[in-house]
């Protein structure tokens, strides 16, 4: 299995969840409720704070957060290479969501800054465009 970063999505791309990211420049796409403003990630047919369904609307994602928790993964199916770090990121916008973090594994920490990173990956059979996080520089988030 084979990570190449990217930066835009081609027509012939296939992306994981089919929309969870898009944009120009690329993000996570989630949904807003016009409502109560809350987020949802991915985006759903209502929102899950209001149950509002008709006042969604897609929206980009800052793509940073924090890690809320994480584990390294030390076994997995064949072809994925081990150990790699599956996190809960609490993203800006409220979602907690699971994702890996691309980083070496003693590196990661509750509370540590990350951004979303995307990536074709490649196998034998298939490509993907995927998303993950990577370690923040220092600078994002401080105000």
């Amino acid at each position: 299995m084979k990570f190449e970063p990217i930066t835009a999505l081609s027509p012939n791309m296939t992306a994981i969840g089919g929309d969870l990211i898009g944009g120009d420049p690329l993000a996570l796409v989630g949904a807003r409720c016009k409502a109560c403003e809350n987020f949802s990630f991915p985006p759903r047919a209502f929102c899950p704070a209001c149950f509002s369904a008709d006042k969604l609307e897609r929206r980009p994602l800052r793509g940073e957060g924090t890690v809320f928790t994480f584990t390294v993964v030390r076994q997995a199916p064949a072809g994925h290479a081990v150990p790699y770090v599956l996190a809960f990121v609490d993203l800006h916008e409220g979602v907690r969501i699971m994702a890996q973090v691309r980083a070496e594994p003693e590196a990661v920490h509750i509370g540590m800054k990350v951004r979303a990173a995307f990536y074709i990956r490649t196998t034998d059979a298939s490509s993907m465009a995927i998303y993950a996080f990577e370690p923040a520089p220092a600078s994002m988030g401080a105000s």
